[in-house]
């Protein structure tokens, strides 16, 4: 109903692969803002009353997050925070609680999150293009390859501050991924160590660090 009937490309030389033809807009909006993270339906088996739930942010996944970013980056320079496609912001939840002073901002549509970012002390953006501030850290996990094309990095290589950086985590998609598979994922963008150290160099970004986990 939302995607239609999808095919994915591959170059062979950029190792780049991409959904087509791309989902139009409205139905993509109307998708992540009210289906993609109902209560009951995966990936997110939840109920957002249940307090184990709320205990989430402490998971080994996210504690690892904290480690991995805190080993990078020197977080006592950090002030302004944003995590683009947030979720429920559990990452930026649990950096505030060992590092106060951070600000944190995020842009999310969907309705199940929204309450729980304005409980966790999130400013939410809902259109990128308004933003009006400028950040030492964009955070976004999971979300990029869901886009229908990549210029949003664009975009956070102005809304970042001199000397601020980007943490965001992909799925690792070489063609042998999709080979003898169906088709079954929201993904529609697909990347691979190669064709991310060519986007970071269309977008003018240096590479820190790029690691595979799991």
């Amino acid at each position: 109903k939302y995607f239609k009937s999808l095919k994915i490309y591959h170059c062979e030389e950029c190792e780049f692969s991409f959904a087509d033809p791309m989902p139009e807009k409205h139905n993509l909006d109307y998708y992540y803002k009210n289906i993609y993270r109902l209560p009951n339906r995966p990936p997110y088996w939840r109920d957002n009353n249940d307090e184990n739930f709320k205990k989430n942010h402490l998971s080994d996944k996210n504690l690892n997050y904290l480690l991995y970013l805190t080993i990078l980056l020197d977080f006592t320079k950090i002030e302004n925070l944003y995590d683009f496609g947030s979720g429920d912001g559990e990452i930026g939840f649990i950096l505030k609680k060992k590092f106060s002073k951070i600000k944190l901002f995020c842009t999310e549509n969907d309705t199940q999150c929204k309450k729980i970012l304005g409980e966790r002390d999130y400013t939410n953006f809902e259109n990128v293009e308004k933003i009006n501030e400028r950040f030492d850290l964009i955070i976004s996990l999971q979300t990029l390859d869901h886009l229908t094309d990549i210029n949003i990095l664009s975009k956070f290589y102005q809304l970042l501050k001199p000397k601020g950086s980007i943490f965001f985590e992909v799925c690792n998609c070489p063609k042998y991924y999709f080979d003898n598979r169906p088709y079954d994922s929201q993904r529609l963008l697909f990347f691979t160590k190669k064709s991310l150290e060519i986007v970071a160099k269309k977008f003018n970004f240096e590479i820190i660090n790029l690691s595979y986990s799991s």
